[in-house]
């Protein structure tokens, strides 16, 4: 039971990390182009 909720949150954690750098990085060139960051 352990190595299964071990291996889900592994499996969570990355697609979290992907979908997180896949939508952090148009909004981040967006945001950084219109505007300085402070």
């Amino acid at each position: 039971m352990a190595d299964r909720m071990a291996s889900v949150s592994v499996l969570i954690i990355e697609i979290v990390s992907r979908y997180a750098v896949f939508v952090a990085t148009p909004v981040g060139g967006l945001t950084s182009s219109r505007s300085p960051a402070p």
